[in-house]
Protein backbone atom coordinates (compact mmCIF):
# COMPACT_ATOMS: atom_id res chain seq x y z
CA UNK A 1 0.00 0.00 0.00
CA UNK A 2 1.39 3.47 -0.81
CA UNK A 3 3.07 5.27 2.10
CA UNK A 4 1.04 8.39 1.23
CA UNK A 5 -2.03 6.45 2.37
CA UNK A 6 -0.78 4.37 5.33
CA UNK A 7 2.04 6.61 6.58
CA UNK A 8 5.42 5.64 7.93
CA UNK A 9 6.38 2.96 10.39
CA UNK A 10 6.89 -0.78 10.57
CA UNK A 11 3.95 -2.28 8.67
CA UNK A 12 2.53 -5.74 8.09
CA UNK A 13 -0.60 -7.15 6.46
CA UNK A 14 -3.31 -9.59 7.54
CA UNK A 15 -6.08 -11.20 5.53
CA UNK A 16 -9.46 -10.79 7.22
CA UNK A 17 -11.45 -13.94 7.98
CA UNK A 18 -15.08 -13.54 9.02
CA UNK A 19 -17.56 -10.68 9.13
CA UNK A 20 -17.15 -9.28 12.66
CA UNK A 21 -15.99 -5.88 11.34
CA UNK A 22 -18.45 -5.46 8.47
CA UNK A 23 -20.00 -2.27 9.92
CA UNK A 24 -16.53 -0.69 9.85
CA UNK A 25 -16.31 -1.57 6.12
CA UNK A 26 -13.77 -4.34 6.80
CA UNK A 27 -14.99 -7.49 5.07
CA UNK A 28 -13.95 -11.11 4.78
CA UNK A 29 -11.07 -11.43 2.32
CA UNK A 30 -9.91 -7.83 2.77
CA UNK A 31 -6.24 -7.27 3.47
CA UNK A 32 -5.65 -4.87 6.35
CA UNK A 33 -2.38 -2.98 6.67
CA UNK A 34 -1.27 -2.69 10.29
CA UNK A 35 1.30 -0.33 11.79
CA UNK A 36 3.18 -2.26 14.48
CA UNK A 37 2.50 -0.74 17.91
CA UNK A 38 2.25 -2.29 21.35
CA UNK A 39 -0.44 0.13 22.54
CA UNK A 40 -3.39 1.95 21.01
CA UNK A 41 -5.97 4.60 21.83
CA UNK A 42 -9.64 4.20 22.66
CA UNK A 43 -11.56 3.87 19.41
CA UNK A 44 -8.64 2.65 17.29
CA UNK A 45 -9.17 -0.39 15.10
CA UNK A 46 -6.41 -2.78 16.09
CA UNK A 47 -4.96 -6.17 15.28
CA UNK A 48 -4.56 -8.18 18.46
CA UNK A 49 -3.31 -11.63 19.37
CA UNK A 50 -5.62 -13.81 21.45
CA UNK A 51 -5.21 -17.43 22.56
CA UNK A 52 -6.84 -18.70 19.37
CA UNK A 53 -5.05 -16.38 16.92
CA UNK A 54 -5.06 -12.86 15.55
CA UNK A 55 -8.20 -10.74 15.31
CA UNK A 56 -9.14 -7.24 14.14
CA UNK A 57 -11.47 -5.30 16.44
CA UNK A 58 -12.15 -1.78 17.73
CA UNK A 59 -10.41 -1.01 21.03
CA UNK A 60 -12.57 0.33 23.84
CA UNK A 61 -11.25 1.48 27.21
CA UNK A 62 -14.07 1.87 29.70
CA UNK A 63 -14.10 2.07 33.51
CA UNK A 64 -10.53 0.76 33.75
CA UNK A 65 -11.26 -2.21 31.49
CA UNK A 66 -10.19 -2.99 27.94
CA UNK A 67 -12.65 -4.43 25.43
CA UNK A 68 -12.29 -5.59 21.84
CA UNK A 69 -15.46 -4.54 20.06
CA UNK A 70 -16.71 -6.26 16.90
CA UNK A 71 -18.37 -3.88 14.45
CA UNK A 72 -21.20 -6.31 13.73
CA UNK A 73 -24.13 -6.57 16.15
CA UNK A 74 -24.20 -10.36 15.71
CA UNK A 75 -21.00 -10.65 17.78
CA UNK A 76 -20.30 -9.90 21.45
CA UNK A 77 -17.46 -7.77 22.84
CA UNK A 78 -14.35 -9.66 23.93
CA UNK A 79 -12.59 -8.85 27.21
CA UNK A 80 -9.20 -7.51 26.13
CA UNK A 81 -7.08 -7.75 29.27
CA UNK A 82 -5.23 -10.81 27.93
CA UNK A 83 -4.97 -9.54 24.35
CA UNK A 84 -1.60 -8.53 22.96
CA UNK A 85 -1.92 -5.49 20.70
CA UNK A 86 -0.01 -6.09 17.48
CA UNK A 87 -0.76 -2.71 15.95
CA UNK A 88 -3.22 -0.20 14.58
CA UNK A 89 -5.06 -0.83 11.31
CA UNK A 90 -4.08 1.97 8.91
CA UNK A 91 -5.45 0.72 5.61
CA UNK A 92 -7.79 -1.76 3.95
CA UNK A 93 -7.26 -3.29 0.52
CA UNK A 94 -10.16 -4.99 -1.23
CA UNK A 95 -10.27 -6.72 -4.58
CA UNK A 96 -13.38 -5.89 -6.60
Amino acid sequence: MPRQIVGDGDLFALTVVGDSMIDAAICEGDIVTVRKMDSADHGDIVATLLEDGATVKQLRRQDGQVWLIPRNAAYSPIPGEQAQILGKVVGVLRQL
